[in-house]
Protein backbone atom coordinates (compact mmCIF):
# COMPACT_ATOMS: atom_id res chain seq x y z
CA UNK A 1 0.00 0.00 0.00
CA UNK A 2 1.40 3.41 -0.97
CA UNK A 3 1.82 6.31 1.46
CA UNK A 4 -1.41 8.03 0.33
CA UNK A 5 -3.52 4.94 1.08
CA UNK A 6 -2.00 4.58 4.52
CA UNK A 7 -2.73 8.23 5.29
CA UNK A 8 -6.38 7.89 4.24
CA UNK A 9 -6.84 4.79 6.48
CA UNK A 10 -5.22 6.59 9.43
CA UNK A 11 -7.51 9.56 8.91
CA UNK A 12 -10.60 7.33 8.83
CA UNK A 13 -9.55 5.64 12.09
CA UNK A 14 -9.11 9.02 13.78
CA UNK A 15 -12.56 10.13 12.60
CA UNK A 16 -14.18 6.94 13.94
CA UNK A 17 -12.43 7.33 17.31
CA UNK A 18 -13.44 10.98 17.53
CA UNK A 19 -17.07 10.21 16.73
CA UNK A 20 -17.16 7.42 19.36
CA UNK A 21 -15.69 9.71 22.02
CA UNK A 22 -18.23 12.44 21.21
CA UNK A 23 -21.11 9.95 21.41
CA UNK A 24 -19.96 8.66 24.80
CA UNK A 25 -19.55 12.20 26.12
CA UNK A 26 -23.05 13.12 24.90
CA UNK A 27 -24.60 10.08 26.58
CA UNK A 28 -22.82 10.82 29.89
CA UNK A 29 -23.97 14.44 29.65
CA UNK A 30 -27.54 13.32 28.98
CA UNK A 31 -27.44 10.90 31.93
CA UNK A 32 -26.18 13.64 34.23
CA UNK A 33 -28.95 15.92 33.08
CA UNK A 34 -31.43 13.11 33.62
CA UNK A 35 -30.21 12.57 37.21
CA UNK A 36 -30.32 16.29 37.82
CA UNK A 37 -33.88 16.45 36.54
CA UNK A 38 -34.90 13.57 38.83
CA UNK A 39 -33.27 15.26 41.83
CA UNK A 40 -34.98 18.53 41.03
CA UNK A 41 -38.30 16.68 40.72
CA UNK A 42 -37.76 15.10 44.14
CA UNK A 43 -36.98 18.53 45.57
CA UNK A 44 -40.12 19.94 43.96
CA UNK A 45 -42.23 17.12 45.39
CA UNK A 46 -40.75 17.45 48.88
CA UNK A 47 -41.34 21.19 48.85
CA UNK A 48 -45.03 20.83 48.00
CA UNK A 49 -47.18 21.62 51.02
CA UNK A 50 -49.98 19.10 51.31
CA UNK A 51 -53.17 21.09 51.41
CA UNK A 52 -55.88 19.79 53.69
CA UNK A 53 -59.35 19.52 52.27
CA UNK A 54 -61.34 22.40 53.80
CA UNK A 55 -64.42 21.35 55.70
CA UNK A 56 -66.14 24.69 55.90
CA UNK A 57 -65.42 28.32 55.17
CA UNK A 58 -65.78 30.08 58.49
CA UNK A 59 -62.61 32.11 58.75
CA UNK A 60 -61.09 29.79 61.34
CA UNK A 61 -59.17 27.70 58.83
CA UNK A 62 -60.73 24.34 59.51
CA UNK A 63 -58.99 21.55 57.68
CA UNK A 64 -59.24 17.83 57.28
CA UNK A 65 -56.68 15.03 57.19
CA UNK A 66 -57.98 11.51 56.63
CA UNK A 67 -56.41 8.08 56.34
CA UNK A 68 -58.06 6.04 53.59
CA UNK A 69 -57.61 2.56 55.03
CA UNK A 70 -61.35 2.49 55.58
CA UNK A 71 -62.50 5.26 53.28
CA UNK A 72 -66.19 4.76 53.95
CA UNK A 73 -65.66 5.10 57.70
CA UNK A 74 -63.37 8.14 57.49
CA UNK A 75 -65.69 9.95 55.09
CA UNK A 76 -68.71 9.30 57.29
CA UNK A 77 -66.83 10.34 60.45
CA UNK A 78 -65.79 13.51 58.68
CA UNK A 79 -69.36 14.26 57.66
CA UNK A 80 -70.60 13.63 61.19
CA UNK A 81 -68.02 16.04 62.61
CA UNK A 82 -68.79 18.67 60.01
CA UNK A 83 -72.49 18.49 60.77
CA UNK A 84 -71.84 19.39 64.42
CA UNK A 85 -69.30 22.19 64.01
CA UNK A 86 -70.24 23.87 60.72
CA UNK A 87 -72.15 26.68 62.44
CA UNK A 88 -69.95 27.04 65.53
CA UNK A 89 -68.00 30.26 66.13
CA UNK A 90 -65.20 28.89 68.30
CA UNK A 91 -62.22 26.69 67.52
CA UNK A 92 -62.85 22.93 67.43
CA UNK A 93 -60.12 20.35 66.89
CA UNK A 94 -61.21 16.70 66.65
CA UNK A 95 -59.15 13.54 66.27
CA UNK A 96 -60.45 10.00 65.66
CA UNK A 97 -58.39 6.80 65.44
CA UNK A 98 -59.89 3.36 64.86
CA UNK A 99 -57.60 1.06 66.83
CA UNK A 100 -58.51 -2.01 64.78
CA UNK A 101 -58.11 -0.74 61.21
CA UNK A 102 -55.96 2.27 62.22
CA UNK A 103 -58.14 4.53 60.07
CA UNK A 104 -57.77 8.13 61.21
CA UNK A 105 -59.55 11.45 60.88
CA UNK A 106 -57.91 14.67 62.09
CA UNK A 107 -59.92 17.87 61.84
CA UNK A 108 -58.21 21.20 62.43
CA UNK A 109 -55.15 19.85 64.19
CA UNK A 110 -52.93 22.58 65.61
CA UNK A 111 -51.27 23.51 68.88
CA UNK A 112 -53.86 24.82 71.30
CA UNK A 113 -54.53 25.28 75.01
CA UNK A 114 -54.15 21.96 76.81
CA UNK A 115 -55.92 22.79 80.09
CA UNK A 116 -55.87 19.68 82.29
CA UNK A 117 -55.32 17.12 79.52
CA UNK A 118 -51.63 18.03 79.95
CA UNK A 119 -51.84 15.87 83.09
CA UNK A 120 -51.67 12.73 80.94
CA UNK A 121 -48.10 13.65 80.00
CA UNK A 122 -47.23 14.36 83.63
CA UNK A 123 -48.52 10.91 84.60
CA UNK A 124 -46.41 9.31 81.88
CA UNK A 125 -43.26 11.02 83.21
CA UNK A 126 -44.11 9.95 86.77
CA UNK A 127 -44.32 6.29 85.78
CA UNK A 128 -41.23 6.74 83.61
CA UNK A 129 -39.26 7.83 86.70
CA UNK A 130 -40.82 5.09 88.82
CA UNK A 131 -39.89 2.51 86.18
CA UNK A 132 -36.28 3.79 86.19
CA UNK A 133 -36.27 3.73 90.02
CA UNK A 134 -35.65 7.48 90.18
CA UNK A 135 -38.91 7.81 92.10
CA UNK A 136 -40.75 5.46 94.43
CA UNK A 137 -44.49 5.01 94.09
CA UNK A 138 -44.92 4.67 97.85
CA UNK A 139 -42.81 7.74 98.67
CA UNK A 140 -44.77 10.07 100.96
CA UNK A 141 -44.96 13.83 100.52
CA UNK A 142 -46.35 15.97 103.32
CA UNK A 143 -49.03 18.47 102.31
CA UNK A 144 -48.15 22.06 103.25
CA UNK A 145 -50.16 25.27 103.02
CA UNK A 146 -47.92 26.77 100.33
CA UNK A 147 -48.61 23.77 98.07
CA UNK A 148 -52.35 24.35 97.90
CA UNK A 149 -54.05 25.87 94.87
CA UNK A 150 -57.75 26.09 94.14
CA UNK A 151 -59.66 24.96 91.09
CA UNK A 152 -60.43 21.33 90.43
CA UNK A 153 -59.82 18.69 93.06
CA UNK A 154 -60.26 18.43 96.81
CA UNK A 155 -56.71 18.40 98.16
CA UNK A 156 -56.56 22.17 98.74
CA UNK A 157 -59.37 21.75 101.28
CA UNK A 158 -57.50 19.11 103.28
CA UNK A 159 -55.56 19.88 106.45
CA UNK A 160 -51.85 20.46 106.07
CA UNK A 161 -49.46 17.99 107.68
CA UNK A 162 -50.96 14.86 106.19
CA UNK A 163 -48.75 12.66 104.05
CA UNK A 164 -49.71 11.47 100.53
CA UNK A 165 -48.03 8.72 98.55
CA UNK A 166 -46.94 9.44 94.99
CA UNK A 167 -49.49 6.83 93.88
CA UNK A 168 -52.26 8.72 95.70
CA UNK A 169 -51.22 12.01 94.13
CA UNK A 170 -51.30 10.42 90.66
CA UNK A 171 -54.80 9.10 91.27
CA UNK A 172 -55.99 12.50 92.49
CA UNK A 173 -54.40 14.26 89.50
CA UNK A 174 -56.21 12.07 86.96
CA UNK A 175 -59.42 10.95 88.67
CA UNK A 176 -60.30 14.33 90.22
CA UNK A 177 -57.99 16.45 88.04
CA UNK A 178 -56.65 17.79 91.34
CA UNK A 179 -54.52 20.90 90.76
CA UNK A 180 -52.70 20.75 94.09
CA UNK A 181 -51.68 17.13 93.52
CA UNK A 182 -50.54 18.07 90.02
CA UNK A 183 -48.32 20.91 91.22
CA UNK A 184 -46.74 18.72 93.90
CA UNK A 185 -45.93 16.14 91.20
CA UNK A 186 -44.52 18.79 88.84
CA UNK A 187 -42.17 19.97 91.59
CA UNK A 188 -41.15 16.41 92.40
CA UNK A 189 -40.64 15.26 88.80
CA UNK A 190 -39.17 18.50 87.47
CA UNK A 191 -40.81 20.52 84.70
CA UNK A 192 -37.73 20.13 82.49
CA UNK A 193 -37.85 16.34 82.87
CA UNK A 194 -41.52 16.27 81.89
CA UNK A 195 -40.85 18.38 78.80
CA UNK A 196 -37.75 16.39 77.85
CA UNK A 197 -39.78 13.17 77.87
CA UNK A 198 -42.48 14.83 75.76
CA UNK A 199 -39.78 15.85 73.24
CA UNK A 200 -38.25 12.35 73.26
CA UNK A 201 -41.61 10.99 72.13
CA UNK A 202 -41.56 13.52 69.29
CA UNK A 203 -44.60 15.51 70.41
CA UNK A 204 -43.78 18.94 69.01
CA UNK A 205 -47.09 20.63 69.86
CA UNK A 206 -47.05 19.73 73.56
CA UNK A 207 -45.32 21.68 76.32
CA UNK A 208 -45.78 22.18 80.06
CA UNK A 209 -44.88 25.85 80.59
CA UNK A 210 -46.50 26.59 83.93
CA UNK A 211 -48.00 24.94 86.98
CA UNK A 212 -51.74 24.82 87.59
CA UNK A 213 -53.47 28.05 88.64
CA UNK A 214 -50.29 30.13 88.30
CA UNK A 215 -52.07 33.46 87.95
CA UNK A 216 -48.93 35.53 87.35
CA UNK A 217 -47.88 33.39 84.39
CA UNK A 218 -51.42 33.13 83.07
CA UNK A 219 -51.70 36.94 83.14
CA UNK A 220 -48.34 37.07 81.37
CA UNK A 221 -49.63 34.90 78.53
CA UNK A 222 -47.76 31.74 79.55
CA UNK A 223 -49.76 28.57 79.04
CA UNK A 224 -49.62 24.80 78.48
CA UNK A 225 -50.20 23.43 74.99
CA UNK A 226 -50.94 20.25 73.08
CA UNK A 227 -52.71 19.03 69.92
CA UNK A 228 -55.03 16.20 68.90
CA UNK A 229 -52.19 14.59 66.94
CA UNK A 230 -49.90 14.49 69.99
CA UNK A 231 -52.73 13.26 72.23
CA UNK A 232 -53.90 10.57 69.81
CA UNK A 233 -50.33 9.36 69.31
CA UNK A 234 -49.74 9.18 73.06
CA UNK A 235 -53.00 7.31 73.70
CA UNK A 236 -52.19 4.96 70.80
CA UNK A 237 -48.82 4.13 72.37
CA UNK A 238 -50.40 3.62 75.79
CA UNK A 239 -53.15 1.40 74.35
CA UNK A 240 -50.61 -0.76 72.50
CA UNK A 241 -48.19 -0.97 75.44
CA UNK A 242 -45.61 1.00 73.44
CA UNK A 243 -45.28 3.96 75.82
CA UNK A 244 -43.71 2.61 79.02
CA UNK A 245 -44.42 -1.08 78.58
CA UNK A 246 -47.35 -3.29 79.44
CA UNK A 247 -47.34 -2.88 83.23
CA UNK A 248 -47.40 0.92 83.42
CA UNK A 249 -49.42 1.47 80.24
CA UNK A 250 -52.19 -0.75 81.56
CA UNK A 251 -51.98 1.10 84.87
CA UNK A 252 -52.46 4.44 83.10
CA UNK A 253 -55.57 3.18 81.29
CA UNK A 254 -56.96 1.69 84.50
CA UNK A 255 -56.56 5.06 86.24
CA UNK A 256 -58.16 6.96 83.35
CA UNK A 257 -61.16 4.60 83.46
CA UNK A 258 -61.78 5.86 87.00
CA UNK A 259 -62.10 9.48 85.83
CA UNK A 260 -64.95 11.13 87.71
CA UNK A 261 -65.79 13.75 85.10
CA UNK A 262 -67.97 11.94 82.56
CA UNK A 263 -69.86 15.00 81.33
CA UNK A 264 -68.25 15.28 77.87
CA UNK A 265 -67.17 12.38 75.62
CA UNK A 266 -68.74 9.67 77.88
CA UNK A 267 -72.04 11.59 77.97
CA UNK A 268 -72.48 11.04 74.25
CA UNK A 269 -72.17 7.27 74.63
CA UNK A 270 -74.47 4.51 75.91
CA UNK A 271 -74.10 4.07 79.65
CA UNK A 272 -72.64 0.57 79.33
CA UNK A 273 -69.70 1.68 77.16
CA UNK A 274 -66.36 1.65 78.96
CA UNK A 275 -64.28 4.82 78.59
CA UNK A 276 -60.78 5.82 79.72
CA UNK A 277 -60.76 9.62 79.52
CA UNK A 278 -59.14 12.80 80.79
CA UNK A 279 -60.89 16.15 80.71
CA UNK A 280 -59.66 19.72 80.87
CA UNK A 281 -61.40 23.04 81.21
CA UNK A 282 -60.62 26.70 81.81
CA UNK A 283 -62.44 29.83 80.66
CA UNK A 284 -63.58 29.38 77.03
CA UNK A 285 -61.79 26.01 76.82
CA UNK A 286 -63.42 22.58 77.12
CA UNK A 287 -61.26 19.54 76.29
CA UNK A 288 -61.68 15.80 76.57
CA UNK A 289 -59.64 12.86 75.26
CA UNK A 290 -60.55 9.20 75.53
CA UNK A 291 -60.12 5.60 74.56
CA UNK A 292 -63.58 4.17 73.90
CA UNK A 293 -64.12 0.41 74.27
CA UNK A 294 -67.02 -1.14 72.35
CA UNK A 295 -68.20 -4.63 71.37
CA UNK A 296 -67.31 -3.86 67.76
CA UNK A 297 -63.83 -2.50 68.49
CA UNK A 298 -62.03 0.33 70.22
CA UNK A 299 -61.13 3.85 69.14
CA UNK A 300 -59.42 7.02 70.31
CA UNK A 301 -61.20 10.35 70.27
CA UNK A 302 -59.64 13.71 71.17
CA UNK A 303 -61.60 16.95 71.21
CA UNK A 304 -60.02 20.32 71.99
CA UNK A 305 -61.97 23.60 71.91
CA UNK A 306 -61.23 27.26 72.40
CA UNK A 307 -62.89 30.65 72.15
CA UNK A 308 -66.56 29.81 72.51
CA UNK A 309 -69.00 29.64 75.38
CA UNK A 310 -68.04 26.85 77.80
CA UNK A 311 -71.54 25.41 78.00
CA UNK A 312 -71.86 25.40 74.22
CA UNK A 313 -68.42 23.80 73.82
CA UNK A 314 -69.33 21.10 76.31
CA UNK A 315 -72.65 20.30 74.64
CA UNK A 316 -70.92 20.22 71.25
CA UNK A 317 -68.36 17.72 72.57
CA UNK A 318 -71.23 15.48 73.71
CA UNK A 319 -72.87 15.69 70.28
CA UNK A 320 -69.55 15.04 68.50
CA UNK A 321 -68.94 11.99 70.68
CA UNK A 322 -72.45 10.65 70.02
CA UNK A 323 -72.19 11.19 66.27
CA UNK A 324 -68.76 9.57 66.01
CA UNK A 325 -69.85 6.58 68.09
CA UNK A 326 -73.00 6.00 66.02
CA UNK A 327 -71.06 6.36 62.77
CA UNK A 328 -68.37 3.97 63.98
CA UNK A 329 -70.90 1.35 65.03
CA UNK A 330 -72.82 1.63 61.72
CA UNK A 331 -69.76 1.19 59.46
Amino acid sequence: MNKLGKAIIALLILCILGLTAYTLKYKVSQNKNSYKAEDELKDDISSIEVQSDPLIEDGIGLNYIGDGRNENLTNNIRNSINEQIKDKKGFYSIGFWDLDTESKVMVNSKKTNAASVIKIFIMVEAYNQIDKEILKENEVITLEDNMKVEGSGSLFKEKSGRGYKISELLDLMIIESDNTATNILIDKLGMDNINNTIKEFGYTDTALNRKMMDKAKIDGGVDNYTSIIDLNNMLYKIYNNECLGSYYDKKIIKTMKRQKNKTKIPSGLPSDIEVANKTGEIEKVENDVAIVFTDKGNYIISILTNGDNNDLEKSTIVKLSKGIYETYMDN
